[in-house]
């Protein structure tokens, strides 16, 4: 095991970032003003204090709920199952019927 005690790390060129081909694991913390990554997994995070800037990410996993990008539109599904359709200009398609002024 090696420590490396510097303040900076960039690419060869001195111009960009540092590639990590083989993937990168951080003990400790992270910062970054954008993620961007077709898969990122975590364990044991502690979201007291997550701030991100941008977190590119194609699927958003919240247990039951996910939302998918699908082209230019989002895609909201339940277990599975596709349950609203929200598209970038702002239409909004669901599966069941809408109920306004009711209570959430």
């Amino acid at each position: 095991m090696s420590t490396i005690l510097v303040d900076s790390i960039s690419d060869t060129a001195g111009t960009g970032s540092p590639s990590f081909p083989n993937g990168i694991t951080v003990d400790g913390t992270l910062g970054a003003t954008t993620l961007a990554a077709p898969t990122v997994t975590a364990t044991n995070v502690n979201t007291t204090n997550v701030t991100a800037t941008t977190v590119g990410v194609a699927t958003v996993d919240l247990g039951d709920w996910t939302i998918v990008q699908s082209g230019s539109n989002l895609i909201f599904k339940h277990n599975g199952t596709n349950r609203f359709k929200l598209t970038s200009s702002g239409d909004l398609t669901v599966e069941g019927d809408v109920t306004a002024f009711g209570g959430a």
